[in-house]
């Protein structure tokens, strides 16, 4: 398989993203992560 394949099969929304996420979950951040914000809006949305 291709990067470019694995990369669109990978790519998903934030609110795809966060549906993994259970409650009582710790989320890290990585230090570059650059859109946090964007994260941290789709699992308040839940």
């Amino acid at each position: 398989m291709d990067y470019m394949s694995e990369f669109k099969r990978k790519f998903v929304s934030a609110d795809e993203a966060v549906k993994v996420v259970k409650s009582g979950d710790v989320v890290h951040y990585g230090e570059f992560m650059m859109n946090s914000h964007v994260l941290d809006a789709a699992l308040a949305k839940r």
